[in-house]
């Protein structure tokens, strides 16, 4: 491993410790309700299980997203490098 990629992980893990400590009880007087999520309480049950009906509709709305940015960047990219110069310009 080389020495910028052993400063790069340091900092970066300096950097989500500096944000997880937020996040503590000294930090703030806030109380994090994670008793929604608790799967061993009806309500907790009852949340997850609208969480998890939300995560199809996510993924499938997130892999269409890529596909048309994919699709549409090959255009712009292809226009780039054509030999017609009304197609360079119009990609730039």
């Amino acid at each position: 491993m080389a020495v910028g990629e052993k400063i790069g992980l340091r900092a970066a893990g300096l950097c989500c410790a500096g944000l997880l400590a937020g996040c503590g009880a000294r930090a703030s007087n806030y109380t994090w309700g994670w008793y929604l999520f608790d799967p061993l309480k009806d309500k907790g049950q009852s949340n997850l299980k609208f969480l998890m009906a939300g995560l199809e509709s996510t993924i499938l709305i997130s892999l269409c997203a890529i596909v048309v940015s994919v699709m549409l960047g090959s255009c712009v990219a292809l226009a780039a490098l054509a030999r017609k110069p009304w197609l360079v310009r119009a990609s730039r």
